[in-house]
């Protein structure tokens, strides 16, 4: 591929996600003042505990790449408003197990109903076809992202070192777990 061609592309991709974070911001707007007292972060990870529910408080933290002191935070945050509850584990008191309340399944569904209009909303100028034919694109560059990240092919900012493992610089690409969600049919 040509330079000015690859760079066109990235700048493409880099506005569309820009327009997609502004739509996926203003929907948040549309959803209940419920729903905006939430914080982006906040709604993915309940989301993780309604998927793994009764899980470890640190495995939580590795699934969203943080580190364990901004997981506590977050969590405090979701117990102090009742979408979760976290209890010492039976066998071992060292540990932190995590569940969502009936309160925080609830909140998790009318998400999931607004994130769904959303998506659908996104992508229906794509036949199914189209957007198949963009997901398997997409995970392809996803994949080569990963690969050269692994194989330090890509250079490193300063921030990478330094937080290596927790947050958005690690190596554990944020894709990888769109990678895994999509491989699996989510």
């Amino acid at each position: 591929m040509e330079d000015k061609q690859a760079i066109q592309l990235y700048q493409a991709l880099f506005h569309l996600s820009r327009k997609m974070h502004r739509m996926d911001h203003w929907s948040g707007h549309r959803c209940t003042t419920e729903h905006r007292a939430l914080h982006h972060s906040q709604h993915h990870l309940l989301e993780l505990v309604s998927n793994y529910n009764g899980t470890m408080q640190q495995d939580l933290a590795e699934k969203m790449d943080i580190r364990p002191s901004s997981m506590t935070e977050l969590l405090g945050k979701l117990e102090q408003a009742d979408y979760i509850v976290r209890k010492k584990d039976e066998e071992d008191q060292r540990i932190m197990r995590v569940f969502i309340t009936e309160k925080g399944q609830q909140h998790v569904g009318q998400f999931q109903k607004a994130a769904a209009e959303l998506t659908m909303n996104l992508f229906d100028c794509l036949t199914n076809d189209e957007q198949s034919h963009l997901l398997i694109l997409i995970k392809k560059v996803s994949t080569n992202i990963d690969r050269k990240i692994k194989s330090s092919a890509l250079p490193m900012c300063h921030h990478q070192i330094k937080h290596q493992g927790h947050g958005q610089h690690s190596r554990h690409s944020a894709v990888t777990d769109f990678d895994k969600n999509h491989d699996q049919g989510n």
